[in-house]
């Protein structure tokens, strides 16, 4: 992970692709789909908008009603309704 850090000593870093790069060609990577929970333990940071390009969120909410856990995420109907209604049922 030091695509986007900057070594202490000022010193390059050699990344070796197995494949040709084109020229300019600036390298990335991904941390998976995470919520910023998940990121935070792992990683030592968190997004402000952390929301995938369907509009779902990987944050989660744990709720305990009655002894069941239920899991609340942010986002479109589909990914939050059928939590919601389960935690309203066991109330």
């Amino acid at each position: 992970d030091t695509e986007n850090h900057t070594p202490c000593n000022g010193s390059d870093i050699l990344l070796k692709a197995k494949h040709d790069l084109p020229k300019g060609y600036v390298p990335g990577i991904t941390y998976g789909a995470k919520g910023n929970a998940q990121l935070l333990c792992r990683y030592g940071f968190t997004l402000e908008d952390n929301v995938e390009p369907d509009g779902s969120s990987n944050d989660v909410v744990e709720i305990m009603v009655h002894g069941s856990k239920c899991d609340l995420r942010a986002g479109p109907k589909s990914y939050t309704y059928g939590c919601l209604v389960k935690a309203m049922s066991l109330v």
